[in-house]
């Protein structure tokens, strides 16, 4: 099971595909979230938005490629908290139905329409 679980995750892409991808993440998550794409980026430290952002984080580092000091960069935060946020944010994912490796397969795939939403 371990093979086929290894065999079947995403390639990690360079760092400059992976930037590329973020806008498209971060919409994404925020559509699910229910919350506008600007917010995840903005300075607010409303819960829903932490939320948000702790899910981003789950796809960006270990799925896309992200470095977590580069990550933690854009907010001005250090990198620990990114790293403890991948976590809880597989669990906020998971509570909304959303599996983060289908949502790395959505922001890397450039035919979104084969993606139904949901």
């Amino acid at each position: 099971m371990g093979q086929l679980r290894d065999a079947a995750t995403l390639p990690r892409p360079r760092a400059a595909q992976a930037s590329r991808r973020s806008p498209r993440l971060i919409a994404r998550v925020a559509t699910a979230f229910g919350l506008p794409p600007t917010t995840l980026t903005s300075a607010t430290r409303a819960r829903p938005v932490v939320q948000a952002r702790a899910a981003v984080r789950a796809v960006a580092v270990p799925l896309l490629g992200r470095s977590a000091p580069r990550v933690a960069a854009a907010p001005g935060i250090t990198q620990m908290p990114v790293l403890r946020g991948i976590a809880r944010g597989r669990v906020l994912l998971a509570a909304r139905g959303l599996d983060p490796e289908r949502l790395a397969r959505e922001v890397t795939c450039r035919n979104t329409w084969f993606f139904p939403r949901g």
